[in-house]
């Protein structure tokens, strides 16, 4: 491509505010094309796209702080950008969201509550054994809250460890744990 055209048009419009250019600049910048490779510049690029809610952005920048790469590492940070991307319905970024809640158990849970309302993010599961029981926490030590029948479908809304934070409906919806291998993934 004309990289020297493409920066020509994109780093007036960039400067005014389009959140397209500067997107698109920042990759000129991340890649060097045409321009001298400078990430610090790529990022605050993508950063003013990406506070103009362009998706792409965000995820570029959800990247460059878990990298560290233009920008100090911060999982925490890049979480929020990931999310905000997710939550404007990018896929990439939903699939991190959903690795990075995996992983970190309760933590993202407690910092974003509405997490577990969020459609895109729960799993449903099949229950597989004759009757399973639904615990209050995660391990046979908590008591035992709902008995779920064998091919139930339950929604599972997070993971810890072995265990499944499922909804169920038993006057009303409530939440419990089930352990995983009493369960198949739908």
């Amino acid at each position: 491509g004309d990289y020297a055209k493409a920066y020509c048009l994109w780093e007036p419009l960039a400067g005014l505010g389009h959140p397209d250019a500067q997107y698109h600049l920042g990759w000129l910048f991340a890649n060097g094309n045409g321009l001298n490779v400078d990430v610090g510049k790529a990022v605050y690029w993508w950063q003013q796209a990406a506070n103009n809610g362009y998706l792409d952005a965000q995820f570029a920048i959800g990247l460059a702080y878990i990298t560290g790469e233009g920008i100090k590492a911060n999982t925490d940070e890049a979480f929020r950008w990931f999310y905000s991307a997710a939550a404007g319905g990018h896929e990439d970024a939903r699939d991190i969201v959903k690795r990075l809640v995996l992983e970190s158990g309760d933590d993202y849970f407690s910092k974003y509550p509405d997490l577990k309302k969020i459609e895109w993010l729960q799993q449903s599961v099949k229950i597989t054994g004759d009757i399973v029981n639904v615990r209050a926490g995660p391990g046979t030590e908590h008591g035992i809250v709902y008995k779920a029948q064998k091919g139930e479908i339950l929604t599972s809304i997070s993971q810890k460890g072995d265990w499944y934070e499922v909804e169920f409906d038993s006057e009303g919806i409530k939440t419990g744990w089930i352990y995983a291998k009493l369960v198949s993934k739908l």
